[in-house]
């Protein structure tokens, strides 16, 4: 039986449909960088640093990806402060149940702790723990922020399930030995290494995975 749940936030549990590609877009104006269009679906689950460490490298460029990354939180706040994102439908519904089973929950989001909180507006007391961006150094698709989440949580990957919507972040969940459930957003991310595809979350369906 699986004891923990680990969730992944943007486009998983809340909808950021385009908003960390504006402020991608926004970020690089500055320095005259115009993101490909490969680009912005690689920044999908990924640290800040390791995305700009990525274009930087690319085009042979010289950037302090610590600055850049501080300069992408300030705009990403800004954006979240006008309009917070949108829980997905049954979200909330979903962790109380997962909850009342005793299921541990944690958060391992690529989000940084200063965005994090804005993003995940009302559900962040749910979680048991939380792992955010600095608090590892491998990022995604590197297993360790899923490893140290369930080490946290007092679990092994085996007795976890990780959810996900991102191509980096199911292959992190994978290598490092959870089972996946992937959610499709219909943003073409493969997703075909995921243990189980779905669209919604229905809480009397899921939660049977943890029986």
């Amino acid at each position: 039986m699986k004891k923990g749940a680990i969730f992944d936030l943007d486009g998983t549990l809340v909808s950021t449909i385009g908003l960390h590609d504006k402020a991608w877009e926004t970020l690089f104006k500055r320095y005259g960088i115009e993101l490909t269009k490969q680009e912005f679906k690689e920044q999908s689950g990924r640290k800040n640093t390791i995305f700009i460490d990525l274009v930087a490298a690319r085009r042979k460029l010289d950037l302090n990806a610590a600055k850049l990354s501080d300069e992408k939180d300030e705009i990403v706040m800004e954006m979240l402060k006008a309009k917070p994102p949108a829980i997905f439908e049954d979200v909330e519904e979903f962790l109380n149940l997962l909850k009342q089973k005793g299921v541990k929950l944690a958060l391992a989001t690529s989000a940084t702790s200063k965005t994090a909180p804005l993003l995940a507006h009302g559900i962040v007391s749910l979680f048991d723990e939380k792992i955010f961006a600095e608090d590892v150094s491998h990022g995604k698709p590197d297993p360790e922020i899923f490893l140290k989440a369930a080490e946290k949580l007092e679990l092994k990957s085996e007795d976890c399930i990780v959810f996900e919507d991102a191509e980096s972040g199911i292959e992190a969940a994978k290598r490092g030995g959870f089972y996946c459930v992937a959610k499709d957003n219909n943003l073409g991310q493969n997703l075909s290494e995921a243990d189980l595809v779905v669209k919604n979350y229905i809480p009397k369906e899921l939660i049977k995975l943890f029986q």
